[in-house]
């Protein structure tokens, strides 16, 4: 009862509902003992621990997932496929990180734990939640076949997010990076970043703020990194860019043709009006682009609320069928590459033989704020 009031108070957000737990199956009364122990002694190691971990967590009964994804998990039926699945209750703590964060470390300071997953971009987890030290090594807690597969991850590895795996990016999407009116700019005009760099544009196109986080940084930190180099980045500042950070409106002025071309919209927000029959598409240039985990890196939370539901959430949630839910719940591709992508726009499905750049690495995280100086020094200009 104590969590459940520091979570009203603290968090502000929901309450954790009282889930009963179901009752265990009672054993076959007609095995013998010495039936059950050849039984378990013929089962792999880690099907064993799964069983046991299952019905562990079974018994706790509840979840308590945080991050702003909660309500598209919460759509798609996760809570009822696990409750179906596991036995488990499942409360979503929804909203920003930059709205949660400060509430649930605030319990942490208070020696009260309340939280089990947080799911979030790499670069909050990397920059704020794990300097705080409330999160746990995934390393020590997946033991799953399927989940560890190497082969089932599109780099051939698990998708850590730091050295000390501490997260996992769940999701690599692909990023097509440069959106244009097709009333206004022909597809073949843009094949190559370089032709940004055409007289002809000088003026025309519109950037999301590069000089914080978001979808405009992450495209000027990318060119910086490799696909392109800091020498184009200010060849394309003295292009007269229009910066603005209010990005809906930005993709209001693309589809009503106000400007022919802009750098940094997320795809959700192009999706919108491309519904309505608006005439924009998404570009992605012949040097390559970045593969992306928007806010789908996976945390273990130190000290979780539901330390065995946890730990089996983190199991299942890297197998082909976790992964379904949050790569739907997204509307973008698994780090996994036996996970469907049929519902998935194709143009944001990883190409063979595309050159893509990890953006979803600690190393990578950790640079972002040396990149919000540089940019706004090179566009300060287009700020004033």
């Amino acid at each position: 009862m104590q969590k459940l009031l520091v979570i009203v108070l603290l968090l502000g957000l929901v309450s954790i509902g009282c889930v009963q737990t179901p009752p265990l199956a009672p054993a076959d009364e007609g095995k013998t003992t010495a039936s059950k122990a050849t039984t378990t002694s013929s089962r792999p190691a880690w099907e064993q621990r799964w069983n046991d971990l299952a019905a562990a967590a079974r018994k706790e009964g509840q979840l308590a997932i945080f991050g702003s994804v909660s309500g598209a998990l919460r759509n798609i039926g996760l809570d009822k496929h696990l409750d179906q699945k596991f036995g488990l209750g499942v409360e979503f703590v929804g909203g920003k990180a930059s709205e949660i964060l400060p509430k649930l470390l605030a319990t942490y300071r208070a020696g009260l734990y309340v939280g089990d997953i947080f799911i979030l971009s790499p670069t909050t987890g990397m920059n704020q939640l794990k300097p705080a030290g409330v999160t746990e090594p995934l390393d020590q807690v997946i033991f799953l076949p399927e989940a560890l597969d190497p082969k089932a991850y599109y780099k051939g590895e698990l998708p850590w997010v730091d050295k000390d795996h501490h997260q996992l990016a769940m999701l690599a999407m692909p990023v097509a990076p440069i959106v244009i009116n097709t009333d206004m700019v022909k597809p073949d005009e843009i094949k190559s970043y370089r032709d940004l760099l055409n007289p002809k544009w000088k003026g025309k196109i519109v950037m999301v703020d590069p000089t914080g986080a978001g979808a405009g940084n992450d495209w000027f930190s990318a060119m910086a990194e490799g696909i392109m180099d800091l020498n184009y980045l200010r060849e394309f500042a003295r292009q007269e860019t229009v910066i603005n950070r209010d990005s809906r409106l930005m993709a209001e002025w693309i589809a009503r043709g106000r400007y022919p071309i802009i750098v940094g919209l997320k795809r959700d927000e192009v999706a919108e009006f491309q519904r309505v029959g608006a005439p924009i598409q998404m570009i992605t240039p012949q040097e390559g682009t970045y593969v992306g985990t928007d806010s789908g890196g996976l945390v273990l939370l130190k000290n979780a609320a539901h330390p065995n539901a946890s730990k089996l959430f983190v199991n299942w949630v890297m197998t082909r069928e976790g992964q379904e839910f949050i790569s739907r719940a997204y509307g973008g591709q698994s780090a996994r590459v036996d996970v469907p992508t049929d519902f998935i726009d194709a143009k944001q499905v990883r190409q063979p033989g595309m050159n893509y750049l990890n953006t979803t690495t600690e190393e990578y995280a950790l640079k972002l704020p040396g990149y919000y100086k540089v940019a706004a020094e090179m566009f300060a200009s287009s700020l004033k």
